[in-house]
């Protein structure tokens, strides 16, 4: 049996709790996600998904890093 990853995706999610504002910081009622997709594939394998959420994840530890992917079983 062979396992393939299609329409992978990683995104990468930051939060802003504010901003400055003419010398003051202000705080935002609630908190703002800006998402980032940082890499997209359509066929892959269990090691390169892992690489590359090590990867996300190294680059901005503070983010939230969301997998999505679809598992197709072949005989």
């Amino acid at each position: 049996m062979y396992i393939e990853m299609s329409n992978l995706k990683i995104t990468e999610i930051e939060t802003k709790h504010g901003e400055r504002k003419k010398g003051k910081w202000v705080d935002y009622k609630k908190p703002i996600e800006i998402p980032k997709v940082v890499f997209e594939d359509e066929y892959t394998n269990l090691m390169d998904v892992a690489s590359e959420v090590k990867h996300a994840a190294q680059r901005s530890p503070q983010n939230k890093i969301i997998v999505t992917f679809e598992v197709n079983a072949e005989w």
